[in-house]
């Protein structure tokens, strides 16, 4: 599965933001607005004629960058659809254990060292082929077969987003 599309690479292929464009609804909704309102201007001939050429160009651009957006949007066959469930579900069982509960977070009983720890090194096993195609079409780089929390979270809200489920990872924390 390709979770990064060419918008989201460098010339050289290489992965220049944390999260893929389609992701980021905000972000493809303001694109949206000013392609929108750029096109509304061009055409009401609101533009001044020095700066219509360079608008007609932007016009293009962002044009060009919303039809790759919604290009590089997976698209599931049913068996995919099943396997990333399946997978999801995993990762929910392995979140939930790592993350620590909230009634010790709210009792500031949580060793903030550890956390950190959690955080950033390579701690949760993965666990299937599936967690581990998964995580280097993600992006996310397996060390002796382990990764960061804050890497599992991510996997979490990329899977649930192509799901259409909610991405907040603070729903799975255990009381």
């Amino acid at each position: 599965m390709k979770i990064f599309g060419d918008v989201d690479r460098d010339r050289a292929g290489k992965i220049r933001s944390e999260y893929p464009a389609w992701y980021l609804d905000q972000n493809v909704e303001d694109l949206k607005k000013k392609t929108f309102q750029l096109k509304k201007s061009l055409e009401d001939e609101a533009i001044p004629h020095m700066v219509r050429a360079k608008s007609r160009e932007k016009l293009r651009q962002q044009e060009e960058r919303l039809t790759a957006i919604k290009r590089d949007t997976p698209k599931l066959d049913a068996k995919q659809t099943d396997d990333l469930e399946k997978m999801r579900k995993e990762l929910i069982k392995e979140l939930q254990d790592a993350h620590p509960k909230r009634s010790e977070r709210d009792r500031g009983l949580i060793d903030s060292h550890e956390e950190a720890k959690r955080m950033k090194e390579s701690c949760i096993k993965v666990t299937s082929e599936c967690q581990a195609e998964f995580a280097k079409s993600c992006g996310i780089e397996i060390k002796d077969g382990k990764i960061s929390r804050d890497q599992m979270d991510k996997m979490y809200k990329i899977s649930s987003k192509i799901l259409g489920e909610s991405t907040d990872v603070e729903y799975l924390r255990r009381a």
